[in-house]
């Protein structure tokens, strides 16, 4: 068995980090959310945390951004090979089912944003999900000059 590069170490540890914030986030919300306990979860020390991805303000960004960005560009992704409007809206909400899907904490995260107003929503994750809303705005457009959607 070949030993893991120092690269894939670190990339193991940062998903270990992110997957602890986003998990604790989701339990916690952002301000009740202590790098600490991410710390603990992800067996890391703390400074491992600031040193490879940041302060708490940084962690939330990057937990969001990486599954709004991620969702979007697969979206794209694969929306780009199907013609009617019809398939590419199912193909969207299969890739928004999915995101779901795979980031069980993303729906309490996201509850508690709502519930405290979006104060603490990133910026990044703003824009990310402007183009998730988009792309369907673009492919609703589509169907309803196709006449496949009514206004």
């Amino acid at each position: 068995m070949e030993s893991q590069t120092l690269k894939e170490k670190r990339t193991q540890s940062t998903k270990r980090i992110l997957d602890a914030a986003a998990n604790v986030f989701a339990e916690v919300g952002f301000a009740g959310a202590r790098v600490d306990e991410i710390a603990k979860r992800a067996g890391i020390n703390k400074a491992m945390i600031y040193y490879r991805i940041g302060d708490k303000k940084a962690l939330y960004e990057e937990v969001l951004h990486d599954i709004f960005a991620d969702t979007a560009k697969r979206i794209a992704r694969n929306i780009k090979e199907t013609k009617a409007p019809e398939e590419k809206l199912k193909t969207f909400i299969h890739n928004i089912a999915h995101t779901v899907d795979q980031h069980h904490h993303l729906a309490p995260i996201m509850m508690r944003e709502l519930a405290s107003g979006t104060r603490d929503f990133p910026e990044v994750a703003g824009q990310d999900l402007a183009r998730i809303v988009s792309i369907l705005t673009a492919i609703l457009k589509e169907g309803e000059k196709k006449g496949v959607f009514i206004k």
